[in-house]
């Protein structure tokens, strides 16, 4: 629709001006006059000249009412800050396509998932921040080193970080526990179980050995003075007696913890690090601590922010009195562990104790017997 102004013309000579304006070709539409003049519609357009116009016939002309498409628009195109506005959102949002939004980790063991997290937190990639192509790839090298995986793939598209994970497949080797030295012999006992998988044996079934003694050779020289070597791999059990200490004083000092914790939390944004609570430690003798990492959201709604949570356990320093009944107990129970944790013996026939107490404490000897691995 071609903008048109409707116009009023009153006073002066309005009668010659409305003839002039005719004659020299202005389209004038809707001609109504009036006791002081006349009403009339024309082109936007020539509006300009009629108005410098009607000077010379002394009329006095006004515009009454403006129409067309151009001038419903033009007022919004007057309208500075709503375009300042949608320039700033495009522009905020050609920028913050470039954050990330979100990390997928795609691995089915969690812990793994949660190291992998950590590890790019610790390189820079996290959420919130701003993405590089040179970032994303050190980032992939640097988190696969550390963590020992088979590779992992980081791909952005539209804020959202996919992290595919592919486990490391080690190519077995049927002698990975052989040496390249001698295999000695760990404790004094008599062999039960002797296979020698590689090597040169020094010993034999049922024989007794002292710990140190050599039980493979891994090279030997034969009546021609021909030299052999090769790794050596054997699996020998011998029937042995080993000895578990454990010393447990009267009085001692003990940190422990007290149930008490306290956070401090920082939010990070574009490699900046700000801090937003501090954990209150002033009276604390000692602490220990955990961080945890996560994305903010606000009702669903993920912000390209990330949450650091340093959380802090209080620790103080108590004194622990034992009397001897209660200290041997204590020292057996820790005595147990240790026979359970020995992956070297392989069935228990017996056991002893010993037991040798002082002003300052009491130290417990168990002696086990029984079958031992004793490469």
């Amino acid at each position: 629709m071609i903008p048109k102004v409707k116009f009023i013309a009153e006073g002066g000579m309005y009668s010659e001006f409305l003839n002039n304006l005719i004659e020299d070709g202005f389209y004038i539409f809707n001609i109504e006059p009036n006791n002081l003049g006349f009403t009339a519609v024309c082109y936007a357009k020539d509006y300009i000249e009629i108005s410098r116009l009607s000077r010379r016939f002394q009329s006095r002309i006004k515009i009454k009412n403006k129409m067309g498409v151009y001038f419903k628009f033009s007022k919004l195109i007057k309208r500075k800050g709503l375009w300042l506005g949608v320039v700033i959102y495009m522009t905020l949002t050609a920028i913050f396509s470039h954050f990330i939004w979100r990390i997928d980790v795609n691995v089915d063991d969690n812990n793994l998932k949660t190291t992998i997290y950590n590890s790019l937190y610790n390189n820079g990639i996290y959420t919130g921040s701003y993405y590089t192509k040179d970032k994303l790839q050190k980032a992939a090298t640097y988190t696969m080193i550390e963590n020992e995986v088979g590779q992992i793939s980081l791909n952005f598209y539209k804020g959202v970080l996919e992290c595919e994970v592919y486990p490391k497949i080690n190519k077995e080797d049927y002698i990975s526990d052989a040496v390249d030295g001698e295999i000695v012999s760990s404790l004094s006992g008599i062999i039960t179980d002797l296979r020698v998988f590689s090597g040169f044996p020094n010993v034999e079934l049922w024989q007794s050995v002292s710990q140190g003694d050599i039980l493979v050779n891994c090279s030997m020289t034969d009546e021609y003075n021909n030299f052999y070597y090769e790794k050596a791999r054997a699996y020998i059990e011998a029937l042995c007696e080993k000895t578990y200490s454990v010393y447990i004083p009267f009085k001692k000092e003990s940190i422990l913890y007290t149930g008490k914790e306290d956070e401090t939390l920082y939010i990070k944004f574009l490699d900046g690090k700000y801090q937003i609570k501090k954990a209150d430690k002033d009276n604390w003798y000692d602490s220990a601590e955990k961080t945890t990492i996560k994305p903010v959201s606000i009702l669903g709604f993920r912000l390209p922010i990330t949450l650091e949570t340093v959380k802090y356990y209080q620790m103080e320093k108590y004194k622990i009195e034992n009397d001897a009944l209660s200290a041997n107990k204590l020292a057996k129970l820790q005595i147990q562990q240790l026979i359970w944790n020995d992956e070297k013996l392989k069935k228990e026939l017996d056991r002893k104790y010993d037991y040798l107490i002082s002003d300052e404490g009491i130290q417990v000897n168990c002696f086990v017997k029984g079958y031992y691995e004793i490469t």
